[in-house]
């Protein structure tokens, strides 16, 4: 109970305005890590302690994309880890830091109702880019059956001291945006623009002959053979796009300090998969070839029919756009009397699949009289697979859970 009001005093929330019995929702931010220390976290020293010793065993490969910044200040917040002045000059181009605070006295999630805590960036003005803290404190938190309490793409704290769960669960899902710069409002990649068929030739035109007693002849500058114009190449599907990555799981504390009821409590930890790569353009068909012109005569000159025009090759199909790999994942510490109260479903990062590859364009037919059909275009390829991401790292009282 006094953790309760004491973690409401931080973020000036007084007990008449909890045994008011009203929910409270406090946006507010932390300006410095020693104050979201303080402030996020319920971890003691033995925790932190125990959590620094793994903190970066599933997360290693962070660094390489520029995360290594955020993983050493959440060290340092919800572990016993160390920073740099340079971690604190990079974040301190983001504080204050959001931070959401939901604060009741009682909570009861209704049969098939979701509480979802995910706090909106737009509120503070903040972008994709910016993190988001939600944390939750409640003293009694009532889940009937089929209820859900669900965070997405925030870092998430729970500091809950009695959970009545009569059928329900807690959802921590990634963030519904990739953090790929080009990314435009899907995970999945733009399909390919198929290609243009091949334009028409012209037709031929035959000669206009004079009559005489001695047959029909052509009067004008001798033309030659009036051969078919061959047909146009159809134009190659473009390649379709590349799958983005998937969303990110942030860091979450769960302190659940009583769980009475059904047992054990559902948690579900649900990866961002990348999206699938767009399908490549299918190739524009060969255009026909034209047919030749009669044969003609002039007063000096005989002329036989002409040749038809070759048919025009079909466009090659564009590749299959490459998948997106799947979301990265922060550590998720939960915080129970018995790690048989909590039952934790992590699904995996997927990656993307690839886009198939285009239709090759058929070729166009030849001319009469010897035009050569077109060639088939080639299929395009079909684009690679996103790669697979580590599951987030699930901890129950220290220790961490198999896959």
């Amino acid at each position: 109970m006094e953790e309760f009001y004491r973690t409401a005093e931080q973020f000036g929330v007084t007990r008449q305005e909890i045994d008011s019995g009203k929910l409270v929702i406090k946006k507010t931010g932390g300006k410095t890590v020693e104050e979201l220390r303080e402030k996020v976290s319920r971890a003691t020293d033995e925790m932190r302690r125990v959590r620094a010793a793994s903190f970066f065993d599933n997360i290693k490969a962070h660094g390489k994309i520029g995360q290594g910044i955020h993983d050493r200040i959440e060290a340092f917040i919800f572990a016993d880890g160390e920073f740099t002045e340079y971690d604190v000059a990079g974040m301190n181009k983001h504080v204050p830091i959001p931070i959401q605070f939901v604060c009741g006295k009682e909570i009861v999630v209704e049969a098939g109702e979701c509480l979802d805590l995910t706090a909106n960036r737009a509120d503070w003005n903040r972008g994709n880019g910016d993190d988001v803290i939600s944390i939750l404190n409640v003293e009694t938190l009532v889940l009937n059956p089929n209820s859900v309490v669900r965070v997405r793409g925030n870092l998430f704290v729970i500091v809950c001291q009695h959970l009545v769960n009569k059928g329900g669960k807690i959802e921590i899902l990634p963030t519904d945006f990739s953090y790929d710069k080009s990314y435009h409002g899907s995970f999945h990649g733009r399909c390919g623009a198929d290609g243009n068929d091949g334009i028409k030739p012209m037709q031929t035109v035959n000669v206009p002959m004079e009559p005489s007693v001695f047959g029909s002849f052509y009067l004008g500058e001798p033309l030659g053979r009036l051969d078919g114009a061959a047909g146009g190449d159809g134009r190659d599907g473009l390649r379709g796009e590349q799958g983005y990555c998937g969303g990110a799981v942030k860091i979450a504390e769960l302190n659940l300090r009583e769980i009475t009821g059904v047992r054990p409590l559902e948690i579900v930890v649900k990866c961002g998969c990348g999206g699938n790569g767009g399908n490549g353009g299918n190739g524009g068909n060969g255009s026909d070839g034209a047919d030749p012109g009669a044969a003609y005569r002039t007063l000096t000159e005989e002329f036989p029919e002409g040749v038809g025009g070759n048919g025009g090759n079909g466009g090659n199909g564009g590749n299959g756009g490459r998948g997106g790999n799947g979301g990265i994942s922060s550590n998720i510490y939960i915080e129970v009397q018995a790690k048989e109260h909590v039952n934790v479903h992590v699904f995996p990062a997927l990656g993307g699949a690839g886009g198939k590859g285009g239709k090759g364009g058929l070729g166009g037919h030849g001319g009469s009289h010897g035009g050569v059909d077109g060639s088939a275009g080639m299929d395009g390829k079909e684009g690679l697979h996103g790669r697979t991401r580590p599951k987030a790292a699930v901890f129950i009282n220290g220790f961490r859970i198999k896959d």
